[in-house]
């Protein structure tokens, strides 16, 4: 069944995206004038976010309202912008960040310990990092220069001493970059090389793999393996385990839940398949963690080209659900847990063109999770409000 859908599109009047399966076994500034409009699917009903093409999105309370707000992040602008979360899913445009050159990823925290929430965004060949002004606004840009591009990057304490790191992954190239946090929002640079140029490392997670109360870090190349690292406090991360997914793969993005309710983090990543070949739709895969060991890949089909995985448990059941925005069939799969990791055949969401990014989060304030896809090639944004048993509705209705 297609579930219909709302757009929520952006205009910026500015200046300057059957059973399948094995299991596991076992406040808005006022310069920006803008326009939100719902509107139908056909791209001739809507507005167009004007050629800002948005990658990726990121929710959190930016301005201290307990609604969850959206930051996007447009690739063509080299910025990136605040939606205020209203606190029923509606939205009003806030501010513009320039953060330097082509924006790919956002992730949040608080870097300075002043109880705002803080952001770092890819950008170029550079982390930018955006502090947070109290009101949802930001200082202008700190650029952390790598000198390779950061393809993704994500956020976590990772030497345990209470305050929030980073680590991100060149896109091009082997490094992996850990970003020590002093408390203060200033950072300290590590580099890990992996000895192989070609890995192109396109995804990244955070996780307790081993459960021994210390985060590890989970890499994902763009063909073939899954790289972890395990580490923190005083040792450095070093790879401990290298997964294959399949030779040739084109792996894109990974999530990091416990579909078996073991209590044991298991592993998630979309294969995008080949953009060329409609016979090639690609996957979702999983690898589920049997007490720090990683059973052989199970792969579920999703639509076409699959760029990005949220989950959260969407039909209030007790199990982790999946949704997968797929960037060349134009819509989100949805995948119900019904038990151990075994996924029903997916139900397809049409969102708009070329969806690049999905996260799933109450968006709403009602308890149950709904979803927010960032259209590329459409410049929109698509919200899907859950009505509480997992079936999405329009916007606003």
């Amino acid at each position: 069944m297609i579930h219909p859908v709302r757009l929520v599109r952006i205009l910026l009047l500015l200046e300057a995206v059957a059973v399948v399966g094995a299991g596991c076994g076992g406040s808005p500034h006022p310069a920006n004038h803008a326009l939100i409009t719902a509107c139908g699917l056909l791209a001739s009903e809507c507005v167009p976010l004007d050629g800002a093409s948005p990658v990726a999105l990121f929710a959190g309370d930016l301005n201290g309202n307990l609604a969850l707000d959206l930051v996007v992040a447009n690739f063509s602008r080299a910025n990136v912008t605040t939606l205020f979360n209203n606190g029923d899913a509606s939205f009003t445009i806030g501010n513009n960040a320039q953060v330097g050159d082509t924006p790919l990823s956002i992730a949040g925290g608080d870097w300075d310990g002043d109880g705002d929430l803080d952001l770092v965004v890819t950008a170029g060949f550079r982390l930018a990092l955006l502090f947070n002004r109290g009101d949802g606004s930001f200082e202008p840009a700190v650029e952390m220069y790598l000198g390779w591009p950061p393809w993704a990057v994500a956020a976590a304490d990772l030497d345990n001493d209470g305050d929030l790191d980073l680590v991100a992954v060149n896109g091009i190239g082997d490094d992996i970059w850990i970003l020590y946090n002093d408390g203060q929002g200033f950072f300290t640079v590590e580099t890990l090389k992996l000895n192989d140029p070609d890995a192109k490392l396109h995804g990244v997670a955070i996780g307790d793999f081993d459960n021994n109360g210390r985060v590890d870090i989970a890499v994902a190349q763009e063909y073939d393996k899954i790289l972890l690292l395990t580490g923190g406090e005083s040792e450095q991360f070093v790879v401990t385990k290298e997964l294959s997914v399949g030779p040739t793969r084109a792996l894109s993005a990974l999530a990091v839940p416990d579909v078996n309710n073991d209590a044991w983090a298991d592993l998630i990543v979309t294969v995008s398949g080949d953009r060329n070949d409609p016979a090639d739709p690609g996957e979702v895969v999983i690898l589920c963690n049997n007490a720090g060991d990683f059973g052989p890949a199970s792969a579920l089909p999703a639509g076409r080209y699959p760029l990005s995985v949220a989950t959260g448990d969407f039909d209030q059941d007790g199990l982790v659900d999946l949704a997968v925005a797929n960037n060349l069939s134009d819509d989100v799969s949805i995948f119900f847990n019904q038990s151990n990791a075994i996924f029903a055949s997916p139900r397809h969401i049409s969102v708009g063109d070329g969806p690049s990014f999905i996260i799933a989060e109450d968006l709403d304030g009602d308890g149950v999770v709904d979803l927010a896809v960032a259209n590329m090639n459409s410049d929109s944004i698509s919200i899907l409000i859950n009505d509480g048993t997992g079936q999405f509705i329009p916007e606003g209705q």
